[in-house]
């Protein structure tokens, strides 16, 4: 495959063999599955990895962030139950979260 240039087609395989993978492998249950290349743009890995996203937008919410690398390898970030349900956030509202970014800071959050 060329990862500059992959299809809906290409994504989709392989988010369901990396699903596949660890479903066999840790006996989980993985629905959804986000996927980031190189070709993908820039702060797209970012926006992915980061839990300030996962909790205000449902377009980041998932059970699975992969992120493929120049060097084909894969980086695979499985989220707890608690960040990818919409429904499930509504009832820590007003609580405050504390977190470590890809960068290495750390950041604070409150639900609203």
């Amino acid at each position: 495959m060329d990862l500059s240039n992959l299809s809906k087609k290409e994504y989709d395989i392989i988010r369901n063999f990396i699903k596949l993978k660890l479903n066999n492998k840790f006996d989980l249950d993985l629905k959804t599955c986000q996927l980031s290349t190189p070709s993908s743009p820039k702060d797209r890995s970012r926006k992915l990895n980061s839990l300030s996203n996962k909790i205000s937008s449902v377009d980041y919410r998932c059970d699975l962030t992969c992120e493929i690398f120049k060097d084909f390898t894969i980086g695979v970030v499985i989220w707890n139950e608690m960040w990818n349900s919409k429904e499930k956030l509504n009832c820590l509202k007003n609580e405050n979260y504390i977190y470590q970014t890809t960068k290495g800071t750390w950041k604070y959050t409150t639900l609203t």
